[in-house]
């Protein structure tokens, strides 16, 4: 398969974004186990209204961006630093250590988290999948003139995901059953988006689970995209929320409530001038201007609801990866 190079390069570059992040998620994570199981640290607000948010690579983390620019969080008296990471678990430990105060995510790995002992609570969200075919942010992508057209075709073969018992492989898992595959007979891998492409080209694996900007820089680079899981299974699940710990929200109020106001805001605005939405994540990520046009931004939602929650829960029960449902009204921070 083969791309331009400038296609290439964004793709070296966005890898390297996130490669970089592997020393702090480490350390964090030592500092998380040193904290308890519970990991009911990240209490530490700044005085001088400083937060830290960890971002993804993905079209859900243009708000912040946009925000920074468009100084709504500097309106609030904060000022939003940022640090990336490959997928919203490896962003977990970094909050519960008090390394950063805000993680962006899927709401899956938050609730999972919840009940496991880590007690997060959503402050705002960001993107929801839509029921549209080609219209949301994730996708499906094999090799072009290949066997695997269907979610069906993929029995006996391996799916790639960019993390394994985290919300890429749940949602495949939910796609799969509802096309009637049995998940059990395909082999999860866990690779980045990138190594993933690759591995397709080489025959390694027989298919990729991707998100924005992937999909379209794959899509560009003559990938097959041949389904749309999340809005087959989960439609209207938030893919894209941010969280805090309890401890930083029950100690630092009006700092969170203030991030809360700007970050909704800035949802708004990504939603009213999704050309700036797309040039930012060009920025953050290194798309090429070509692939931007054709981006696809999702359904822009600044809130999280416990009845999303309980659709989480939901999921994740169905597959067995939790016993009870949290309480949902538990994880939302009110604000003010």
């Amino acid at each position: 398969m083969k791309g331009s190079n400038e296609m290439k390069n964004s793709t070296r570059r966005v890898r390297r974004i996130v490669a970089l992040t592997g020393a702090a998620i480490i350390a964090a994570s030592g500092l998380a186990a040193c904290a308890g199981d519970g990991g009911s640290g990240g209490g530490g607000g700044s005085a001088d209204g400083t937060v830290t948010v960890v971002t993804l690579p993905a079209a859900f983390s243009a708000p912040v961006w946009l925000g920074v620019e468009q100084g709504f969080f500097e309106d609030e008296g904060l000022t939003v630093k940022t640090t990336m990471v490959p997928n919203a678990a490896a962003g977990v430990p970094l909050l519960s250590s008090g390394q950063a105060q805000f993680g962006f995510g899927n709401i899956i790995p938050f609730v999972l988290a919840r009940t496991n002992g880590v007690p997060l609570s959503f402050v705002a969200g960001s993107t929801a999948t839509v029921a549209t075919d080609g219209d949301d942010t994730d996708c499906a992508a094999s090799k072009t003139g290949g066997s695997i057209n269907t979610a069906a075709d993929l029995e006996g073969g391996s799916i790639a995901v960019p993390a394994l018992k985290a919300a890429p492989e749940l949602v495949v898992r939910a796609w799969l059953k509802a096309a009637g595959a049995d998940g059990d007979k395909i082999d999860f891998v866990q690779l980045a988006p990138d190594a993933a492409l690759q591995a397709i080209d080489k025959g390694d694996i027989d298919a990729s689970y991707l998100f924005e900007p992937w999909c379209t820089m794959a899509a560009a680079q003559g990938y097959h995209i041949f389904d749309y899981p999340a809005s087959k299974a989960v439609p209207g699940l938030p893919d894209g929320t941010v969280a805090a710990t309890e401890d930083y929200l029950s100690k630092n109020p009006e700092q969170a409530a203030a991030f809360q106001r700007a970050f909704k805001k800035s949802v708004e605005y990504t939603k009213a001038h999704p050309d700036e939405a797309r040039a930012i994540v060009g920025e953050e990520l290194d798309v090429p201007a070509d692939v931007l046009a054709d981006l696809h931004l999702g359904d822009w939602t600044p809130d999280v609801t416990a009845g999303n929650v309980d659709q989480a829960a939901a999921l994740l029960m169905d597959f067995g990866w939790i016993d009870e449902a949290p309480n949902a009204d538990d994880m939302i921070f009110s604000g003010s």
